[in-house]
């Protein structure tokens, strides 16, 4: 059981760090943004304007959205393999195994407030 648990966490963990991979570009000049803003070659302020329909700020809060929810995730992952790494640790200790099952839950539960997250904002429009 504990070996299962182990592997459930390494898998997740491996899973969510190739989910939040993106490619990387060469900085090469002036990159221009919404309505002539330009980003000045920064890496990762890609903002698109097409879907927000033209405004930065709208453009803006995308790109922040995205940034957070990529740092969620991997947080989230974290808790997931340091609570197998607990468990497996806690040799049948009943306080470290209620206190690894806890931080799984805790996890679990943020990765799905992550999902409904999307949900809602896919609603409202903004994502």
């Amino acid at each position: 059981m504990k070996r299962l648990i182990a592997f459930v966490a390494l898998s997740l963990g491996l899973v969510a760090l190739l989910a939040v991979a993106h490619p990387v570009h060469a900085a090469g000049g002036t990159a221009t943004g919404c309505n002539g803003i330009t980003t000045l070659g920064t890496p990762g302020l890609n903002i698109d304007c097409t879907k927000s329909g033209g405004n930065p700020i709208y453009g803006l809060l995308q790109t922040v959205i995205n940034w957070l929810v990529r740092l969620l995730i991997v947080g989230a992952t974290i808790m997931v393999v340091v609570s197998g790494i607990q468990y497996i640790v806690s040799q049948g200790n009943p306080e470290g195994i209620k206190n690894a099952k806890n931080r799984l839950t805790n996890a679990i539960v943020g990765l799905i407030l992550l999902s409904l997250m999307f949900v809602i904002l896919h609603i409202l429009g903004i994502g």
